[in-house]
């Protein structure tokens, strides 16, 4: 019997084996697109607040996740669309679901 720790894992060999899916893009109106970010590179606590939007009583307004979910740049240019009125709620919640289909066919649905 030895007195070594055995070592079953490492974060080392995670990153190795790791495969990325493509980031997932969104056209706007007038052709402007938004890129999305791979939800599994995400700080754990922009991953949750991300797929809390549209959640009953989270209080995660949809400008919370999409600021964890695109860069600054994007997000203006969603802003810009709700601004105008070319983008309503049902729309969103839309894109969004496109997006978490995207990424979940990819890596799979979470387990709750």
């Amino acid at each position: 019997m030895s007195d070594k720790n055995t070592v079953h894992g490492s974060i080392a060999s995670i990153r190795k084996e790791r495969k990325h899916a493509d980031l997932f893009r969104f056209a706007l109106t007038g052709n402007k697109i938004i890129t999305f970010f791979d939800p599994t590179t995400m700080h754990p606590d922009d991953a949750d607040k991300a797929m809390q939007f549209g959640a009953v009583n989270t209080g995660t307004t949809w400008r919370e996740a999409l600021a964890v979910m695109v860069s600054a740049e994007d997000l203006k240019k969603v802003e810009s669309e709700v601004d105008a009125g070319k983008m309503d709620i049902y729309e969103m919640g839309e894109m969004i679901g496109l997006y978490q289909e995207h990424y979940n066919k990819f890596y799979g649905t979470p387990e709750k």
